[in-house]
């Protein structure tokens, strides 16, 4: 009551006894708890819109790739030499698969790769393709055929192409192939 004199024993914010006051310390956590939530909050929204701009062409690493047509795919997917709407999957023997992203049915693995503010504009696949004309790839099509062929002329829907086993040209309409086997 008035009059009684208050006797503190302890430093400032403590009882009786020297323990921190269980209102600061309940305080004080609410406070640290706002922070960490602020923060990470703060985290999961970017993170959110890191996760809204990226784009399956834009995953690195270690990957197997199911296409469409039920075929699978395994090595390293590439970035430093960008294809438009494909992704470019370096298989372990060395083959350098270049695959429209509306072939793939699955993709297995990898990382998100940040894709640069500032981007290059990547490469048309018919640039690649005609880069490529005389030499011999391997197409997996669409129906789940294998085929071995020198690339003779690019157009612009479809390959050209000297089937190494019949030695007959063919014309080959672009959304036949699923994977571009470039060695």
């Amino acid at each position: 009551g008035p009059g009684n004199p208050v006797h503190m024993t302890g430093a400032p914010g403590s009882d009786r006894n020297g323990n921190v006051d269980r209102l600061w310390h309940d305080a004080a956590a609410v406070v640290e708890a706002d922070l960490q939530d602020d923060a990470v909050a703060e985290a999961f929204e970017v993170y959110r819109a890191e996760i809204a701009r990226s784009r399956l062409v834009d995953r690195v690493g270690e990957v197997e790739v199911t296409l469409t047509g039920g075929v699978d795919l395994r090595g390293r997917l590439m970035d430093d030499e960008p294809v438009a709407d494909c992704l470019v999957l370096r298989a372990p023997e060395g083959v350098r698969w270049i695959i429209p992203v509306a072939a793939v049915r699955v993709l297995y693995g990898g990382a998100s790769g940040l894709r640069p503010e500032t981007e290059q504009t990547p490469e048309t696949l018919t640039s690649v393709l005609r880069r490529a004309e005389g030499s011999t790839l391997e197409l997996r099509l669409r129906d789940g055929q294998r085929w071995h062929a020198s690339l003779v002329a690019v157009a612009a829907d479809h390959a050209v192409l000297l089937c190494i086993r019949s030695q007959q040209q063919v014309l080959v309409p672009f959304t036949s192939v699923e994977a571009w086997g470039l060695e």
